[in-house]
């Protein structure tokens, strides 16, 4: 089923089509959107949905596609959500709307069961305190939590210092309830961005923020703790590669050949329905 056109002002206008980690193309987009969304559709058709880290709006559009009551995305980036509030014009969307705010502040002071859904798609990793997140998602969710995020095997495959978690990880660690951070550019989380003096001896550089990713099990440990009746979302009827292991997506070259799917079929990146 096709969610969003291949001339959709969504995919024509996303510089994210061609990247590695989880591309804005046709066929990802529609994949995600089943998974996430059509096959969650009894938690967000006549639902008021709230979408967390929104970018310039594509999962808020779907889910009006979907007969939502009423979409909120919110998103820390201004650019992104008068890109978001353009696209809604040129849409003629009715029922969504387009914030800009910290995700953190937002959720704190809204009241308990503001929405019946809430979406949270490739925003967990950049929140520092993962837990907080998830304890304030339940205060503001009144039935659901969709979640779609980066596990620790990302660490261990990705960036600067991925190098020395991949030599000095194995499955057996990785199995355990911990959480591994590393830098990434506060381009993509400017509310979060590191003090200058937090590596010492370091030469000028740009602003850096946490990339903050518990492996699956302590993610579990949180849903646990909070109460939260959760299962994990099947991928299988996408998987390009389902036998492939995290470790063969370490080299540049096996992340560049790789399908969009491996994310999922080796759980660097995972996702959950969880209900209150």
């Amino acid at each position: 089923m096709d969610f969003i056109d291949k001339d959709s002002t969504y995919l024509t206008n996303d510089t994210r089509q061609k990247r590695w980690a989880i591309p804005y193309s046709y066929e990802a987009t529609n994949s995600r959107a089943d998974v996430l969304l059509y096959k969650n559709k009894k938690y967000i058709e006549n639902k008021t949905i709230l979408d967390l880290g929104c970018h310039f709006g594509t999962m808020a559009y779907i889910c009006s596609q979907l007969h939502a009551t009423s979409v909120l995305g919110v998103d820390g980036d201004s650019n992104l959500i008068a890109q978001a509030n353009a696209f809604k014009q040129e849409t003629n969307l009715t029922n969504v709307e387009f914030i800009q705010k910290d995700v953190i502040e937002l959720l704190t002071n809204l009241e308990e069961n503001s929405f019946d859904t809430i979406l949270c798609f490739g925003l967990l990793y950049y929140i520092p305190d993962n837990y907080h997140l998830l304890k304030l998602m339940k205060k503001v969710a009144k039935e659901t939590i969709i979640l779609d995020t980066f596990t620790a095997y990302y660490n261990a495959i990705q960036g600067k210092d991925g190098p020395a978690f991949f030599n000095n990880l194995n499955d057996d660690s990785l199995e355990l309830p911990i959480m591994l951070h590393s830098v990434t550019k506060a381009k993509k989380q400017k509310h979060y961005e590191l003090q200058e003096n937090t590596f010492r001896n370091q030469p000028k550089q740009n602003p850096l923020t946490l990339l903050t990713c518990p492996t699956k099990s302590l993610l579990e440990l949180y849903l646990q703790s909070l109460e939260l009746d959760y299962k994990q979302l099947n991928w299988k009827k996408y998987l390009a590669n389902p036998e492939m292991k995290w470790q063969e997506l370490e080299p540049p070259q096996a992340k560049t050949n790789s399908h969009w799917s491996d994310l999922y079929s080796t759980e660097v990146r995972v996702s959950y329905i969880a209900k209150k």
